[in-house]
């Protein structure tokens, strides 16, 4: 393990997937940090020629409390990456080079979100287990609409990342998948 990443003993959980730039892959640990390595060092490691060193390591969010995350896999959109906590209630911008916290805002409500998140339309959009969906502006992290979608029964969760698709969104929420999109 690079040394600039620790390995939380408690658990080795992590549900999201790396997400690329191109250059740079951004990955989650079980312990809710962010990685981010070198594009190059990390393509040559998948093809099975040796484990990643400490140079391999371009930054890491250890001391950032709002960038860390368990479930959502980042979005990458306009040249930065945006993590979606789910264990702190926030929305972290995130220069891709740097590891640089752009901005940070809580997530509207109280409700949690796992979902990932979609960046799309200079707008990042999420939704949380009570299927509120929460439209942000990629460029400040102002929320600009929150729209109720779904009033899931007792036990019930919208765990369904939002998607988008030939110009339309689609979200699932318990019982019912939206296409929205502008009329033709």
């Amino acid at each position: 393990m690079a040394k600039g990443i620790r390995q939380d003993e408690r658990s080795n959980k992590a549900s999201s997937s790396p997400v690329t730039d191109g250059k740079l892959v951004v990955f989650l640990y079980g312990s809710g940090d962010v990685a981010c390595f070198d594009m190059d060092v990390y393509a040559i490691t998948t093809q099975g020629n040796g484990a990643l060193d400490d140079h391999a390591v371009v930054w890491t969010s250890r001391g950032v409390r709002e960038v860390t995350s368990e479930v959502p896999t980042p979005a990458y959109y306009d040249g930065d990456f945006f993590v979606l906590s789910d264990s702190r209630n926030s929305l972290s911008r995130v220069a891709a080079r740097t590891g640089k916290v752009v901005w940070s805002v809580r997530t509207p409500g109280r409700v949690k979100y796992e979902a990932s998140p979609l960046a799309a339309d200079e707008k990042i959009f999420v939704i949380n287990f009570d299927g509120q969906t929460a439209v942000l502006s990629a460029a400040s992290g102002e929320v600009l609409h929150v729209i109720p979608m779904d009033k899931p029964a007792d036990g019930e969760m919208v765990r369904a990342s939002i998607i988008a698709a030939h110009g339309q969104l689609f979200i699932r929420t318990t019982r019912k998948l939206y296409c929205v999109g502008k009329g033709r």
